[in-house]
């Protein structure tokens, strides 16, 4: 190979390396993480169904089925789920009814993950408690969104992001129309 021709090639490659190094480097230096619509959606669909027993398991419920909205002009998410009740044993994976929250979100340093905060039911549709009352219904349903809030995270952070929240504070949580822009402060 002629040597001006290995010379360029050289060139080349370097020039592409340090373009990769700036672009990494840009990544880990910016002040915001991204998380898009369907990032939050997909880690959702992983999350549910999922099984409540109460009172010693006589009745289940089935969560499923997250329908992720977001609110910019509340600056809260809104999820949309499909409920099955059961009672003594029966299956509870046949939607019987639904229901709606919305929340805030906070982020959680020790699971690198943003939570709900102050969740709250919108609306609940479940014909199954209707002999219990709107009011009950939906202070079971808060109940069960304050376990939420405090102990699974809506979504959890990838490596790569980690590595940018990792010793950086929190500055803010924006809902957008295209997604979430959390923005980073200088330190903890």
């Amino acid at each position: 190979m002629p040597r001006r021709l290995t010379f360029r090639l050289a060139i080349a490659a370097l020039l592409s390396l340090a373009l990769v190094a700036c672009s990494t480097v840009g990544d880990l230096l910016s002040n915001r993480v991204t998380v898009s619509p369907e990032q939050l959606q997909s880690q959702l669909d992983r999350r549910f169904p999922r099984d409540y027993r109460k009172l010693g398991g006589m009745v289940s419920v089935r969560v499923m089925h997250p329908r992720l909205h977001l609110q910019p002009e509340r600056h809260r998410l809104q999820l949309d789920f499909d409920a099955g009740i059961a009672a003594f044993g029966s299956d509870p994976s046949t939607p019987r009814g639904h229901f709606t929250i919305s929340s805030g979100l906070r982020f959680d340093p020790a699971a690198m993950a943003l939570m709900l905060d102050a969740p709250m039911v919108e609306r609940a549709d479940i014909p199954a408690f209707a002999g219990m009352g709107q009011g009950a219904i939906e202070s079971l349903l808060n109940q069960w969104l304050q376990d939420e809030a405090r102990n699974d995270p809506v979504y959890r952070f990838s490596a790569s992001d980690q590595d940018k929240l990792r010793g950086r504070s929190i500055a803010n949580i924006d809902v957008t129309a295209s997604g979430l822009q959390v923005k980073l402060g200088s330190g903890q």
